[in-house]
């Protein structure tokens, strides 16, 4: 990572930036607030979940580094102080993935929900072309520009599913720019655009996109969007 990029030199700095998103995916969640078995409340709400743990975990691995090496090894539970780098390392890593593989589960479950209650099937399966349906039906503008945001995130999964490795559509590369932060994806090289930095900025970006696409009048009147496993847990008794 391009380390003049990213202001967040402590995990307390990097912490309060994703807790700005966790609070920005909870305006967008209220700003659309429907019944707890609404896709729209399921879907964000599973998101900021996820956000929040990566929230705690960053929380919890400052509080633990300014007690020094003794409180690192015991919260930890090591047995050799040289294993504290790999084994934040590996929460880290983890957290992360957790993040970005959520959110784009929850995003794409949130359109899917969204097309079957318009009475549309997409025509190809993957979060790409199910975004870009949607954006062509609900009909707002800079549908492209937007699409292209949405799949920001989706870029930095799929690296981390290879090992941070980018293998473009085609062996393309793709370089996008979020308020201001470059997100570049060479294919066949080391994606290098995967700090909590650039994880919040894109994750943030996404979550303006949708805000924009739960607002379009063609969405805005739907009264109710199920999500079938919170109805189904609702019917059930929530257990």
């Amino acid at each position: 990572m391009d380390t003049f990029l990213n202001p967040d030199a402590t995990f307390a700095e990097q912490a309060d930036r994703v807790l700005a998103l966790y609070q920005r995916i909870g305006e967008v969640r209220d700003d659309h607030g429907h019944d707890e078995d609404d896709a729209r409340h399921v879907c964000l709400n599973n998101i900021m979940m996820a956000a929040n743990a990566s929230v705690s975990t960053l929380r919890l691995l400052h509080w633990a580094k300014q007690g020094g090496d003794g409180v690192l090894i015991q919260a930890l539970g090591l047995t050799r102080p040289d294993y504290i780098n790999l084994v934040a390392e590996d929460l880290l890593r983890a957290s992360r993935l957790h993040l970005l593989v959520e959110f784009q589960f929850q995003v794409e479950t949130l359109f899917r929900d969204i097309m079957l209650v318009l009475e549309q099937h997409p025509g190809k399966t993957g979060f790409y072309n199910l975004a870009s349906e949607l954006l062509q039906i609900i009909e707002i503008g800079d549908g492209d520009a937007k699409l292209r945001l949405l799949n920001v995130p989706a870029l930095m999964r799929n690296s981390m599913h290879t090992n941070g490795i980018h293998h473009g559509h085609r062996s393309e590369d793709t370089v996008e720019v979020i308020d201001g932060i470059e997100f570049r994806f060479d294919h066949g090289k080391r994606v290098q655009c995967g700090s909590w930095y650039h994880i919040a900025a894109a994750l943030t970006g996404s979550i303006n996109v949708i805000d924009d696409i739960l607002s379009a009048p063609r969405l805005a009147g739907l009264g109710h969007i199920p999500d079938e496993y919170a109805v189904q847990r609702s019917a059930e008794g929530g257990n």
